[in-house]
Formats: C-alpha cells, sequence, structure tokens
C-alpha cells in the first residue's frame, strides 16, 4: 500500500517548493511553542533527524548558540540542497550531513554526544519510530532533551482546513489524512516514555504539535 504520508524526497522540484515553505511550518508561533518547552538555554550540539535542506538547522543554531550541527536525511538531494544552503552561514569544520535509512533504526550517532535532538515531521514517515526513539535517547548527553514536531489524528475537518490552506484539494487532504495524521498526542508521548524519555511535555498547534522528553542525569 502507497504511503501518502512519505514524499518523494529526491524531487528536486519538491525539495524547492519544501525550502520554500519553510517559513509557513516554522513560523514565530513554532518557535514560540519549542523554545518555551525546551528552554532557551545553550544547546552546544543540535542533532536534526530528517534535516531536509538545512534551514531548521541554521535557526536552531542561532537561537540556541550551537557551535555544532549533524543533520541526517534519508534524501541525498535534500542533503545536496542542505550542502548549498549552508556553506557560508555555519562552519564547515562543525557541520555533518549524512545520508541515514530511518527504517533501519539505528541513525549511526555516537552515544552521549547530542545537546538538543529534533525531527520535524519525520516520525509519521518512517516504517518503525518505537525502534528509532531508543537510539535517539541513547545519542543525548544526560540532561539532553528530543524535541519532536508532528501532525497528530483526532481532528479531520481542521487538518482538512489546514492542507487546503496550504493548496490541497480536500479530496487530497482527506486521503492523506490517516498517513499524515497516523498518531495522537498520547501516543507520540507514549513512544517517547517507552524509549526511556522523562519530563514529557507538549503543546498543540491546530492540527501538529511539538512534543519534548528529557534524558535524565544517572
Amino acid at each position: 500500500m502507497e504511503n501518502l504520508g512519505k514524499a518523494d524526497w529526491d524531487d528536486p522540484e519538491r525539495v524547492k517548493r519544501l525550502a520554500a515553505s519553510y517559513s509557513q511550518r516554522y513560523g514565530k508561533t513554532f518557535w514560540h511553542t519549542l523554545l518555551k518547552l525546551t528552554g532557551p538555554e545553550r544547546r552546544e550540539t543540535i542533532l536534526d533527524l530528517g534535516c531536509g535542506p538545512g534551514l531548521f538547522l541554521l535557526d536552531a543554531t542561532t537561537r540556541y548558540k550551537a557551535k555544532r550541527v549533524i543533520g541526517l536525511d534519508a534524501s541525498e538531494a535534500m542533503l545536496e540542497q542542505a550542502h548549498h544552503f549552508l556553506a557560508g552561514k555555519l562552519e564547515e569544520s562543525n557541520t555533518l550531513l549524512r545520508v541515514v535509512d530511518f527504517d533501519s533504526s539505528d541513525p549511526g550517532v555516537e552515544p552521549n554526544t547530542i545537546d538538543l535532538a529534533f525531527s520535524g515531521f519525520l516520525l509519521h514517515e518512517i516504517r518503525n519510530p518505537e525502534g528509532l526513539l531508543p537510539h535517539v535517547y541513547k545519542s543525548l548527553k544526560p540532561k539532553g532533551i528530543y524535541a519532536a514536531y508532528e501532525f497528530v489524528s483526532g481532528d479531520l475537518v481542521s487538518f482538512i482546513d489546514y492542507m487546503k490552506r496550504g493548496g490541497m484539494s480536500e479530496a487530497d487532504a482527506r486521503r492523506r489524512y490517516p498517513h499524515m495524521c497516523k498518531y495522537s498526542l498520547a501516543q507520540f508521548e507514549g513512544m517517547l516514555r517507552g524509549a526511556g524519555f522523562s519530563r514529557v511535555k507538549s503543546s498543540l498547534i491546530d492540527v501538529r504539535a511539538v512534543f519534548v522528553g528529557l534524558k535524565a542525569e544517572k
């Protein structure tokens, strides 16, 4: 069965459209919500799972005063766009971009090295998010935070309205709803707790949600 929640991110035109629409998805409300949940403290090393064309990495580096960033994506076309976009904006020696198959669960990040891990609209696309999250947990330093941004289930009408504002037809929005809104917010929070995260917190933004979990000190 076709996964309507997972786009073809090796399509150059789709990559360009994603970059052009970044500010609509990651606007003031998103950043206010994320910073409220994570706190504004400096995060020296940031990991972006499903980094796309790299715009979040640059934003996060500025807002969290990061020194080192790691961007992982399943699409070589996305990473090529990220490389061009970040060139001259971030220090090359402290920027790592790498292709990863998230369906293999282990993204191959060294344990206890990350201060803030983030994924935006990734978990609904991959085959086994419950398999990925324990590896994200291991990658974090003690007191490190994982934050995710996702569509959540429970409000088909609002989802259709949201997608129509972005130019999608009602019929396409209805078809995509069970794929893009695959999990409820409670299910996402349960996934984080199941992976070992504590102090799980969340905030709804229309049909989307930001949720975070902490790796506690041992």
